[in-house]
């Protein structure tokens, strides 16, 4: 009988902790962080003082789509012109305002989540995929999976950032 007993404790307690999620995932970014570094020093070495490019984002979670024509002078965020949506709104960027800053962001949240160890219960980056415009050096399709918890409803566990009609202004 106390073997009985010894054995059921023993199963509820590895219970308890595998549910509390005490042991921590360890994560690892799906990336292409050779090339996404080779293509970022070469943005850097090449970049020009004026351009301007659309920008369009949007996630799965509860996020409003942007779609707005940013221009950059002297390696600056000037302004914006964002797209009006079929309902009449405007969604302006706040997080992507130059290509420069769209590499830093990227390279930021890669090195925040690969390799660390955290709950399962927690959100996180597990794959980035990037699509780039190898002769000016900018990233045109970027995508991003998530981890997200059963429990949290408002996260996006997908999100994509599309560059296109990038152009060189004097």
């Amino acid at each position: 009988m106390k073997c009985l007993f010894n054995g059921l404790f023993i199963a509820i307690s590895l219970m308890f902790v595998v549910s509390c999620d005490l042991i921590p995932t360890h994560v690892t970014v799906e990336f292409n962080y050779k090339k996404f570094r080779e293509q970022k020093s070469q943005w850097n070495s090449s970049k020009p003082s004026n351009y301007q490019y659309n920008l369009v984002h949007w996630s799965n979670g509860y996020s409003f789509p942007v779609n707005t024509l940013i221009f950059v002078e002297d390696n600056n965020y000037k302004e914006q012109i964002s797209h009006v949506d079929e309902y009449g709104y405007m969604y302006e960027s706040s997080f992507y305002l130059t290509i420069t800053e769209i590499y830093e962001s990227i390279e930021e949240n890669y090195k925040r989540y690969n390799d660390a160890y955290l709950s399962k219960n927690y959100f996180y980056l597990k794959k980035i995929e990037i699509i780039y415009d190898t002769e000016n050096h900018i990233p045109t399709e970027i995508k991003m999976y998530y981890h997200v918890p059963a429990n949290v409803a408002d996260a996006s566990s997908y999100a994509e950032t599309k560059i296109s009609e990038y152009k060189v202004n004097n």
